[in-house]
């Protein structure tokens, strides 16, 4: 089975330019993570095609260093995967 996801737009206000790109990284890496996940692809067929998902606004506060902007990537990450898989966060 496979699945595509495609992030058409990440507005990420008000971080540094190697933030804002550890943020993206970190998001790309927990997503791809959570769909790898058993079953998940499976859960993804079974809602069909979803031409797009709101995901809402959330609040960051800045990061100190390239980790923390990994991690909050990944955080945001597992929001969004709660988001497509209709809450279940893994």
């Amino acid at each position: 089975m496979r699945v595509v996801l495609h992030i058409g737009k990440l507005v990420l206000r008000d971080l540094e330019v190697g933030d804002a790109k550890a943020v993206a990284t970190g998001l790309k890496s927990e997503l791809s993570r959570l769909i790898a996940e058993p079953g998940v692809a499976a859960q993804l067929a079974g809602g069909g095609n979803q031409a797009r998902i709101a995901g809402g606004q959330m609040t960051l506060r800045q990061a100190e260093n390239k980790a923390a902007s990994a991690e909050t990537g990944r955080s945001l990450g597992r929001a969004v995967g709660a988001s497509i898989l209709g809450g279940k966060q893994t």
